[in-house]
């Protein structure tokens, strides 16, 4: 197994954690896990999209120094919570972006709130 692969295993263990797409630098799922196919394509074409324009407008933002620490405003992490109740955490390493798919709600509330709902 390689350190990619443990990584993943890893991630996938968080309490919450409900699957992942690995997207290469041409917008393409590499991997992916508890996604289908159609959705983890149309995952990495938004994705992809959203973090080429948030990289180009941070190079367009004034460097930041703080505590005559050099900042060189470089995408790492985005984090996003959808109204599905789950929450997108993108991170860029290198030419890859990893979108880790996490439930905001724990299970026990959203099992109330269905059956609330329920005549």
């Amino acid at each position: 197994m390689t350190e990619i692969d443990d990584t993943l295993k890893t991630l996938m263990s968080k309490e919450g954690v409900t699957g992942y797409i690995i997207i290469n630098g041409d917008g393409i799922p590499v991997k992916y896990k508890n996604v289908e196919h159609p959705e983890a394509v149309h995952y990495a074409a938004l994705v992809s999209d959203l973090v080429m324009k948030t990289q180009k407008s941070l190079k367009g933002l004034p460097l930041l120094t703080l505590n005559n620490v050099h900042n060189d405003n470089e995408l790492t992490t985005i984090r996003l919570r959808t109204t599905k109740g789950t929450e997108n955490i993108i991170s860029v390493v290198r030419d890859y972006i990893l979108v880790a798919i996490q439930r905001c709600v724990p299970v026990e509330e959203e099992e109330e709130e269905k059956q609330e709902g329920q005549p």
